[in-house]
């Protein structure tokens, strides 16, 4: 029994060895940023981008069934913040289907429009909501592409806000004068849209206006901002997390969350902290003309993000390009903390560990110039302080 347990975990293993190897770690499209595709991850969008041709082109002369497609696609993409991370959908894969997903949506929309307008057997009504639903479908493909995102990724984000309500208003409508049941596939996607939107929007809300507002200590660096927060509940100390920053002193955006992740917290903390330190563009946190040190009001949505669980390596190699330490350096932290934390209770015969398979941590963070030291010196000097499992090298470009 213990041969046959012991053969069973191997293969189990060299599954897993095999799968990670040739599918889940190779890169299909290398980006310089996290959004990269892997092997994985393109199999899965082609396979799903295929079905859903195929039955567009198999349903293409009957215009219900087009529309179904069309609705059903459009919930998931209402899966959004607590939800995605109760699902533990990592956020590059919830980009990537998102983007995919909401384009499938808007082709089988216009396929449907297409051929129901050609077809000319639906009334004056029909065709009014159908333009509506049609126009902002179109606003949408232009509002999100890649121009408006590098041109203003904020702009892009309010007009993406804007054209849903207008989507799912219009749809709506659209529902209403063509649909004679309220039980059919449309309106039970529109019924699973609003119930996801709720869910979302409404815990996000509750939990931020629970917690309240907290004055964070702000910091100005060339070229970044360090945001020191303070929080009022406890949050784990975990690398990958990351929150949304609401600053609640600009009128216009204080309703804007700022994507942060969180690049450091306590070294003496390993399992909750009260304390996380963001660092983010000067362009997010919109400074200009203020002092290098000042306190802010600012609401936290989070934390979000996955456990990596990368204490299971024997030797793990981080790698840092400029402002890229901000993604870096908590894994770092949480691995040489870690690691202190065992040896410590060893040294009390504490029976709280750890046990990661961790040896060694080596991280290589590219300058791109001088000054970027300047944004986390006391950092690493704080993590130099932990333990002597980490090596740190700086490279000048």
């Amino acid at each position: 029994m213990v041969t046959l347990g012991l053969r069973r975990f191997f293969r189990i293993r060299t599954i897993q060895s095999w799968t990670l190897r040739f599918l889940i770690y190779p890169l299909v499209i290398q980006r310089s940023t996290w959004n990269s595709v892997t092997l994985f991850q393109a199999l899965i969008v082609m396979t799903y981008v295929g079905t859903n041709l195929a039955l567009i082109f198999y349903y293409k002369s009957d215009f219900p069934k087009v529309a179904n497609l069309f609705s059903l696609n459009l919930v998931p993409l209402f899966i959004a913040g607590p939800v995605a991370d109760y699902l533990d959908i990592p956020l590059q894969t919830y980009h990537l289907a998102h983007h995919w997903i909401g384009r499938l949506a808007i082709i089988q929309g216009f396929v449907h429009a297409v051929a129901t307008y050609i077809d000319g057997r639906s009334e004056t009504s029909q065709q009014a909501t159908g333009a509506a639903l049609g126009l902002s479908l179109l606003s949408t493909v232009i509002a999100t592409s890649f121009i408006i995102r590098r041109l203003s990724y904020k702009w892009f984000q309010f007009l993406h806000y804007v054209l849903i309500i207008a989507i799912v208003a219009s749809l709506i409508l659209h529902l209403i004068f063509t649909s004679t049941s309220f039980t059919t596939t449309p309106w039970i996607s529109v019924y699973c849209c609003g119930a996801l939107w709720l869910r979302s929007s409404l815990l996000r809300r509750l939990l931020m206006q629970y917690r309240g507002c907290v004055t964070a200590y702000v910091r100005r660096f060339e070229g970044v901002t360090r945001i020191i927060v303070p929080t009022n509940f406890a949050v784990k100390a975990r690398p990958g997390s990351y929150f949304y920053i609401y600053f609640t002193r600009h009128p216009l955006f204080k309703f804007h969350g700022h994507f942060a992740p969180v690049i450091w917290w306590d070294p003496d903390v390993t399992n909750y902290t009260k304390e996380v330190s963001f660092l983010l563009p000067h362009t997010d946190v919109r400074l200009q003309g203020e002092s290098q040190s000042i306190n802010l009001k600012v609401c936290l949505d989070g934390p979000y993000g996955q456990d990596l669980a990368i204490g299971q390596y024997g030797t793990v190699i981080l790698v840092a390009d400029g402002e890229g330490i901000a993604g870096v350096l908590p894994f770092a932290l949480s691995l040489v903390s870690r690691k202190n934390h065992d040896m410590q209770a060893k040294k009390s015969h504490s029976p709280s560990l750890y046990c990661d398979e961790v040896r060694k941590v080596d991280l290589f963070w590219k300058l791109d110039s001088d000054t970027q030291a300047k944004w986390t010196l006391d950092y690493f000097l704080a993590l130099a302080n932990i333990g002597k499992a980490t090596r740190v090298r700086t490279i000048r470009a």
